[in-house]
């Protein structure tokens, strides 16, 4: 059973995000992670960033993430601009948040890095972004680089995939990304492991040394990077530890005599090498290193000694290595155990830290008693008021001290911030040295001023810095801070938990009276008085029993479950691993079979067709009602089962769409059996009571891209796109207004008569616009033609020609402008940056030039479209009929010149703006609209609605049309929209 959600992974990006949730889910599933996803409006970053309505800040328990590309932010020095502006606002959101914020790096396309002043822009722009995330503590980095060395994958960019949904990866790489991003989620979820307690023979080393001697030991090259790998965490605050069978003296030898070993014995911070159970020995080191067990991870490649540890030291996380070494490398990269969130300063001090207390407790049993030991360690106190810089320092202890912790209150740093700008908190910091080193920031106290109290919300203070006077010290302060603002008390909240015992037994020790607020709950009364005047008085702390550990409330650790992470590093490593499980998970999880029907195929056809869909998709087997895209199926895989189909069966019409309209083998079948006379015309949603509306969608021509829009408008509303000839293999079309009356004939297949209800996307709006002149020329009648962002390419010939040439003067003064950016291109890459920027500048006078001086459109020939594509003999040749469609439409639409529409244009244009020759707000279209142009404005780009947004504005404005239609009143003008008459 999934757990009940309790947080939100809240996401937004640049791009088509939606695919990484099927590795999410698995994930989360999988984990008993109690997480709900949820989505931002498509390419939004910046508004869900800075919106205090958006879904970010509206997320008050979960994970924030952005998932970006540099190149989506715009071209050239916008591109820059805004890469920037958007590092900036990732590091002041974040400390500004409740929630951690990540932001997932992935790869520029390969087209984008070609040029060389791009790959290096964004080479920057990782750089700058890392920096960030140093900076600010609540911020963390998932980069390409990192998914990428953990989870290898041979295609990651999905050409198809982005031209047709703004999807930009594969299948694979959003498995990468997304198991990536929930390894993210444990580490900032899960307090880390401290110490990683290691066995020696055949682990560290292969071998027994104390039968083949420490001169035969065997260390190869897995022994060595077992070694690196440990030592690279150490680097990181882990510390390392040995518990091993085996004669001491025998196994430092190997320590000591052996030149290839890495490890050396001053690097571990305990070590237990006897003939005892491994338990008891670890347990142990824990007492020794005063750390909790279940801070432990153990590390043996003996089953025995494994089930040992499982059976007597549960709370352990045992780990049990491979025995070929030829594993162990991918294996430790896969026990995600060992992932760290972030690395602090104070991380990599750690291991500094106990050896600096190694040498304190030598010192402690040469002295007389705990008074002489605490005198001579010349130790000093510093006790202020939090300084900015420390604030993400206290947001640590917060989240991982235990012990002496009298609240076990988490809080992040925009949630100390806030309550320390509101005044309902104040902070002080202590800092500790002694003759042997620097303690570090090792505590802090978070209080407020009330009526007669100084009133402690939360005294923190770390391990290594306890029964040494220094929490006397603190008291101190607080009694003079107290005295100073004339208040007679300082009370102290204590909240018990498992592990803070050593707090409470601080808090016992002193002269105070106290309340209790239930089982777990006290204040401590202290007189103000008395605490100023504290003297240090030695405390035997004791930690906790087991039995009080149980009795305790786990609010931290019950919120998730035990995680299998030996498991994981060896069955679900690799991306293909991966996927297997997530499309099994899938059919598992999802009623695929149609009620009382076998799923089983019924026929040779659809034999066939279920081996080619299971080929596809790599699964052993597919019933007939397993829907391909559920599976799995992405853009790429509907290419390829396209190819497998028409190398198989005659059908000289098949499209991508075909798998749109019938996803499943024995829809597949029936459809192929009982297709309708038409080459273009594709049902998105073919039922409901409102009139239908037909959409022509941009210069592909392909309608997988309408499948979001269609989905974001009401059920009632039927939505048929048309598709652009030649997909299906033949001859493309490359005159508008032919295409516009084979659209007509098709369409009069559904909707005989009108009123008729159009629109278009990009091109496929000039082609929508061409086919309500037809219906009008032919008497009917057009109650809504809704153009999405769509240009009139022949306004450049409708207006003065000097007009037109200075337009596109200006249009060429800024596009230089943002190419010729040479204060960021090194010195040597000049040359070849400047002959790029040439090639670019012959290109743009040649169009301008071109426009001038063309032909009428009466008079201009088409270019040959050439013969008809035989998709069965063709290499590539899927993806080559794309193209191929994609250029005649282009130039159909390019040539065509249209006429005054006496009808309403409605036009629907995108907010953010690229650069443009005319700069115009009607786009071209109004020499045109004799009835005039209702403008509406909607989030996001040329290439990228936000979908919802668009969704709502289309349907509303369909609305309005079809209530006209039925009488109910005239056209109602909405605020956002504006009416302008031509």
């Amino acid at each position: 059973m999934t757990a009940k959600p309790e947080r939100t992974l809240a996401i937004s990006g640049t791009f088509t995000a939606e695919p990484i949730n099927d590795a999410l889910e698995f994930w989360f599933e999988r984990l008993k992670l109690p997480f709900a996803l949820k989505h931002a409006p498509f390419n939004q970053v910046f508004q869900t960033l800075l919106d205090p309505a958006s879904l970010f800040f509206g997320n008050q328990k979960g994970i924030n993430t952005v998932i970006l590309r540099w190149q989506d932010l715009g071209e050239g020095q916008q591109l820059e601009a805004n890469a920037s502006s958007l590092i900036e606002t990732l590091g002041r959101r974040a400390s500004q948040m409740k929630v951690p914020l990540v932001a997932v790096l992935c790869p520029c396309s390969p087209s984008f890095l070609a040029s060389e002043t791009a790959a290096e822009l964004a080479s920057r722009l990782d750089e700058r972004l890392a920096t960030e995330a140093t900076k600010v503590s609540n911020l963390h980095l998932l980069t390409a680089s990192t998914i990428l060395e953990l989870y290898p994958v041979s295609e990651i960019h999905d050409a198809v995939g982005e031209r047709l949904g703004e999807i930009p990866f594969t299948a694979d790489f959003f498995a990468a990304a997304g198991t990536c991003l929930v390894r993210k989620i444990l580490g900032l979820t899960r307090p880390p492991y401290k110490v990683a307690a290691v066995d020696l023979d055949n682990t560290m080393w292969g071998g027994v040394v104390g039968e083949d001697g420490w001169e035969h030991v065997r260390l190869e090259p897995a022994h060595i990077g077992l070694q690196r790998f440990l030592l690279e965490q150490r680097s990181y605050g882990l510390l390392l530890a040995i518990c091993s069978k085996n004669n001491e003296q025998d196994a430092w030898e190997v320590f000591e005599r052996r030149p290839e070993m890495l490890l050396k014995k001053e690097y571990f911070a305990a070590a237990r090498i006897n003939w005892n159970p491994k338990s008891a020995n670890l347990h142990a080191v824990a007492k020794e290193l005063s750390l909790g067990s279940d801070s432990f991870i153990f590390l043996d490649d003996d089953s025995k000694e494994c089930a040992e540890m499982r059976a007597n030291a549960p709370e352990v996380l045992t780990v049990q290595v491979p025995k070929d070494g030829r594993e162990l490398g991918q294996f430790l990269r896969h026990v995600w155990a060992f992932d760290r969130a972030k690395i602090t300063a104070e991380d990599r001090k750690r291991n500094e830290s106990y050896q600096q207390e190694i040498a304190r407790t030598a010192e402690a049993k040469k002295a007389n008693s705990l008074e002489d030991f605490i005198a001579a360690l010349d130790l000093k106190v510093v006790i202020e008021p939090l300084r900015a810089s420390m604030l993400a320092r206290v947001a640590q202890l917060t989240q991982r001290t235990n012990q002496f912790n009298t609240t076990t209150l988490r809080r992040t740093e925009a949630e100390l911030q806030s309550a320390l700008d509101t005044g309902a908190l104040h902070c002080i910091t202590i800092a500790v040295t002694d003759r042997f080193g620097d303690y570090g920031n090792v505590g802090a106290v978070l209080y407020s001023f009330q009526s007669a109290a100084l009133v402690v919300d939360s005294f923190l203070l770390s391990c290594r810095a306890l029964g040494r006077g220094v929490e006397h010290e603190i008291i101190r302060y607080l009694g003079n801070e107290a005295l100073k603002h004339h208040l007679e008390e300082v009370a102290i909240r204590f909240i018990a938990s498992p592990k803070n015992t050593p707090a409470l037994q601080f808090l016992d020790s002193l002269e105070s009276t106290g309340e209790s607020g239930g089982l777990y709950t006290r204040l401590f009364r202290i007189k103000a008085d008395y605490a100023s005047r504290l003297a240090y008085r030695p405390v035997s702390y004791t930690g906790i029993k087991p039995d009080e550990a149980q009795r305790a409330p786990n609010a931290e650790n019950s919120q998730f479950a035990v995680i299998d992470y030996g498991e994981i590093a060896t069955h679900l490593s690799k991306v293909a691993e991966i996927r297997r499980e997530i499309r099994e998970a899938k059919t598992s999880n999802t009623n695929l079979q149609v009620a009382g029907e076998s799923t089983a195929p019924r026929n040779k056809t659809e034999a066939r067709l279920a081996k080619m869909w299971a080929e596809v998709l790599q699964r052993p087997s597919v019933g007939i009602h397993d829907n391909f895209f559920e599976l799995g199926g992405d853009s790429l895989r509907a290419v390829e089962l396209l190819v497998k189909i028409l190398e198989s069966f005659d059908i000289p019409d098949l499209t991508l769409s075909a798998l749109l309209e019938a996803p499943t083998v024995a829809s597949f079948a029936s459809t192929q059996n009982q297709r309708r006379e038409v080459r273009c015309l594709v049902p998105l949603r073919e039922t409901g009571s409102r009139p239908p509306l037909f959409c022509v969608p941009g210069g592909g021509g392909n309608v997988l891209s309408f499948r979001t829009l269609a989905m974001n408008l009401p059920e009632d509303q039927p939505f048929w796109a048309l598709q652009a000839p030649g997909l299906d293999g033949s001859t493309p079309v490359e005159d508008a207004r032919e295409i516009a009356a084979l659209y007509l004939d098709e369409i009069r297949t559904v909707q005989p008569s009108g009123p008729y209800y159009l629109g278009g996307g990009s091109y496929g709006g000039v082609i929508a616009f061409e086919m309500a002149q037809q219906l009008v020329a032919q008497g009917e009648q057009v109650a809504m033609l809704a153009l999405l962002d769509t240009y009139n390419l022949a306004y450049g010939r409708m207006i003065p020609r000097a007009k037109a040439m200075y337009c596109h003067a200006r249009f060429f003064a800024q596009r230089a402008g943002a190419n010729l950016n040479l204060g960021n291109v090194p010195l040597k890459q000049w040359p070849g940056h400047l002959r790029q920027l040439g090639r670019t500048a012959t290109k743009l006078v040649g169009k301008i030039l071109r426009m001038f001086v063309a032909a009428p459109e009466n008079q201009s020939q088409p270019k040959p479209a050439g013969p008809a594509l035989d998709l069965k003999g063709e290499s590539n040749r899927a993806i080559d009929v794309l193209e191929r469609v994609r250029d005649a439409n282009m130039r159909a639409v390019e040539r065509y010149t249209p006429q005054p529409y006496s009808g309403i244009i409605t036009l629907f244009r995108a907010s953010i703006r690229m650069n443009e020759p005319y700069q115009d707000e009607f786009l071209g279209w109004k020499p045109v609209a004799a009835g005039g142009i209702d403008i509406e404005t909607v989030p996001g780009h040329h290439s990228g609605f936000d979908r919802r947004e668009l969704g709502e504005a289309l349907n509303r404005h369909l609305l309005r049309a079809q209530e006209q239609q039925r009488g109910l009143g005239p056209v109602r003008e909405d605020e956002s929209a504006t009416v302008q008459s031509a």
